[in-house]
């Protein structure tokens, strides 16, 4: 109906069902409006490696249609009604994958959205790295964090608690001076996540630099539809965090991979 609406201005020549469901407005309730870029169902239907080969855009259906090329308009439409039947099932069972997320992890009897969690468990690293420094009865050593290694052993210890398959991957790259480092991967949700920490050096033009650098480098990973970036700036050298994220995300998402960036200054 919406579709007739936006097309003509003629009323609607059809008697409409009364019990209804518009599935791009159930993805919104759930993710937001920002769930998925613009052609939301060829971008949905790509971020859930659902079958395109007969979806055709909507200026291909127009030029179909003129054509008079009805088995194409006919099994367009059949595959995008099963592309939204499938969406539909997968938004119900917590698997569907959009823009801002990857899926669910089942977890003490609920549900929880896997990028948020991640996102989550980076706010409070640093109230968990506190507790670990301090030993618990005031004798002895508690565990320093002295370097990103540090850090990195502390979330993949986090994140065993809700993934079963967490792959640390071995790294060198490929901006000037810099170390090898460990990224890891969780393939059963089509997730990377990089550590970054923001320094006098690593400042927010550096972020975007090497950002670029692993967006195209994850572009290749047959396992990776989305990246998560974390850059730890628990000193503020980074100015204006939010718009840095914003801008960052926008400029290196796309269909085929999925960036969300996080700048933990808190």
């Amino acid at each position: 109906m919406k579709r007739w609406n936006y097309l003509t201005a003629d009323p609607v020549p059809f008697d409409v069902p009364r019990q209804r469901y518009d599935v791009d407005d159930l993805f919104g309730a759930v993710y937001g409006e920002s769930y998925a870029p613009h052609g939301k169902l060829e971008s949905m239907a790509q971020l859930n490696g659902l079958d395109m080969r007969s979806f055709r855009t909507g200026r291909e259906e127009a030029e179909a249609y003129d054509s008079g090329n009805w088995a194409a308009l006919g099994r367009s439409s059949a595959a995008k009604a099963g592309i939204i039947g499938t969406l539909l099932r997968r938004l119900l069972d917590g698997s569907a994958k959009t823009a801002v997320s990857a899926g669910q992890v089942s977890f003490a009897g609920g549900r929880l959205d896997a990028v948020q969690l991640i996102l989550t468990l980076a706010e409070r690293f640093l109230l968990v790295q506190r507790r670990l420094r301090k030993h618990p009865h005031g004798g002895g050593a508690g565990v320093p964090f002295n370097n990103e290694y540090d850090d990195q052993f502390l979330l993949r210890a986090l994140l065993a608690q809700f993934f079963d398959d967490v792959r640390a991957e071995d790294y060198t790259p490929s901006y000037a001076g810099s170390n090898s480092r460990i990224d890891f991967v969780i393939p059963g949700y089509g997730l990377a996540i990089e550590l970054k920490h923001a320094s006098s050096s690593l400042t927010d033009a550096k972020v975007g630099e090497q950002l670029a650098v692993d967006r195209d480098r994850y572009q290749k990973h047959s396992d990776v539809r989305h990246l998560i970036v974390l850059v730890f700036d628990h000193d503020g050298h980074i100015e204006e965090p939010r718009g840095i994220e914003a801008d960052l995300q926008r400029e290196n998402s796309h269909p085929d991979l999925t960036v969300t960036v996080r700048i933990v200054d808190r």
